[in-house]
């Protein structure tokens, strides 16, 4: 018979949200606390989640609920680049043991659109034109040998119709990449040493990988607004513009006739 007794008191945390990059957060929250503290086990149970049995990760992962729910879930944003050490332990664990290095993209840009909610409920972050046209002079000028953009998004079409001109008018020939998988896309994202990403711990967590990928020398150009979780910023994130979302009298003269209509994605990935 298995023996059940545990040699440390097991402490479950709590997790009721959605999003593939939310929850990773969460467990690497309990990777850090196992290492902070040897004398209890952390565990979390999630209301929804993944497969992580793909990584491994299920180890980190309770079947039962705590007696009471935690309120301390996005304190683990702030954690993720306080303890960059335990963070590149946690990344090198459990995602990159068979990592394939042929896989190396280092001649085209990535650039990752979250579409979904941004659209839905936060339709201006100013201005998607103004802030993607400063990340890709950015780009442009941190490496201008570089001529080919592969966008990946939940929503390919809609950047189709809505970025293709402006790609095209810095002079890119653009890739738009069939939307896969939720673990697909993310270990696709591993692959490119050089990315464009939006405020998404889907892009954050793809960017911890590719760090350790290319040992910390990659280009990554974001930017910054009061909506962003700054605090899980990659850390060698270079920042091409601020943007902070427009007041609600501000939103009445961008979108007179209302905030423009985008049906939600089912994936939840970016």
């Amino acid at each position: 018979m298995k023996n059940t007794q545990r040699n440390k008191p097991l402490v479950v945390l709590s997790s009721v949200k959605t999003r593939f990059g939310n929850k990773l957060y969460d467990l690497f929250r309990c990777f850090l606390f196992n290492k902070l503290d040897p004398n209890r086990e952390y565990k979390v149970w999630m209301r929804y989640s993944y497969n992580w049995k793909r990584y491994s990760l299920d180890d980190l992962c309770s079947p039962y609920p705590p007696k009471e729910l935690d309120h301390t879930n996005w304190d683990m944003f702030c954690l993720i680049n306080k303890f960059p050490q335990i963070r590149d332990e946690f990344v090198s664990n459990y995602f990159l043991k068979s990592y394939d290095n042929t896989k190396k993209v280092k001649d085209r840009f990535l650039f990752q659109i979250r579409n979904t909610d941004y659209l839905h409920f936060y339709p201006a972050v100013i201005n998607r034109n103004i802030i993607f046209q400063k990340m890709l002079d950015c780009a442009g000028n941190l490496h201008p040998e570089i001529k080919t953009i592969d966008v990946m998004s939940e929503d390919i079409d809609y950047c189709k119709n809505n970025y293709n001109n402006l790609f095209e008018s810095k002079g890119y020939t653009v890739n738009y990449l069939p939307t896969g998988d939720i673990f697909d896309d993310f270990e696709r994202s591993w692959n490119y040493k050089h990315k464009l990403i939006m405020n998404s711990t889907f892009h954050y967590w793809g960017c911890y990988v590719s760090n350790l990928i290319y040992s910390y020398n990659c280009t990554i150009i974001t930017y910054l607004s009061k909506l962003m979780n700054t605090g899980c910023t990659p850390t060698n994130a270079i920042i091409a513009e601020y943007a902070d979302r427009p007041s609600k009298s501000t939103e009445k003269k961008l979108y007179p006739n209302g905030k423009p209509k985008h049906s939600l994605a089912t994936s939840a990935q970016f």
